[in-house]
């Protein structure tokens, strides 16, 4: 008995000083001081849609990162089309009219023609290839990998959802079990040793749920974050439409 109650208050003690260094740590992000103390909100997520698949497909349009790394690549794709034309001879047309001092006057058409003879633009459209390319393979990167973190973490969330529902009915029988516990003991038909361990058993279980509780919270708020839930929808109109379109 005098063994669990230190190894209790040990514990305890241990909570204490980590609930101590998440408040300190909490205050010095907000830039108040290190004694503030006020009521934090439990967070308000969206609940889950049935259609996650349409959301992942969406992803190309609805999250920020993605959204930018899709413009940066379709910035180089118009680019290197630059860069291709610039291959191809330049033709100005104009005219052109002058006049000296003998009263003679001249006029007519002007038409300049570039002739890229040596390396026809290649070391651009070479350059302009090799960003397109880099940026294109960052954008499918960065999207393979969101897609495949969201699939572990709807797998894991899942998991979680199963345990949790198994140590939630563990914990109810426990706390049958204990309450039998505390009934015997104040009848005298139980001995303290077993009632202290019915009542140890019990919390143990509860503190399980409550671990699987923020676990799942925890997965549930990342995966809200990467599928971009409650963010608008980003429209990205091709170069050749208009913006009405």
């Amino acid at each position: 008995m005098a063994a669990a109650k230190a190894t209790g208050e040990q514990s305890l003690a241990t909570q204490q000083l980590d609930e101590l260094k998440s408040w300190q740590e909490l205050d010095g992000l907000l830039g108040l001081a290190p004694d503030v103390r006020f009521a934090i909100a439990p967070p308000q997520l969206a609940p889950m849609p049935s259609d996650i698949d349409r959301l992942v497909t969406g992803l190309p349009e609805q999250r920020p990162d993605i959204v930018a790394l899709q413009l940066g690549y379709r910035s180089a794709d118009e680019e290197l089309r630059a860069a291709i034309l610039g291959q191809f001879p330049a033709f100005t047309l104009g005219g052109s009219w002058n006049s000296d001092n003998t009263g003679v006057r001249s006029a007519g058409p002007t038409a300049t023609f570039d002739l890229p003879l040596f390396n026809r633009n290649q070391g651009k459209i070479a350059t302009s290839k090799a960003t397109r390319l880099l940026l294109h393979q960052q954008y499918q990167a960065r999207l393979d990998n969101a897609v495949a973190g969201i699939k572990g973490l709807m797998a894991q969330e899942a998991q979680l959802r199963t345990a949790l529902a198994a140590a939630r009915e563990a914990a109810a029988s426990a706390e049958t079990l204990a309450r039998s516990a505390r009934s015997a003991y104040a009848q005298a038909n139980l001995d303290q040793r077993a009632w202290t361990d019915y009542e140890t058993t019990a919390l143990q279980r509860q503190l399980e749920v409550i671990a699987l509780e923020r676990s799942l919270g925890e997965i549930e708020i990342t995966l809200t974050v990467e599928l971009g839930m409650g963010l608008p929808h980003t429209r990205i109109v091709p170069p050749d439409a208009s913006g009405g379109a």
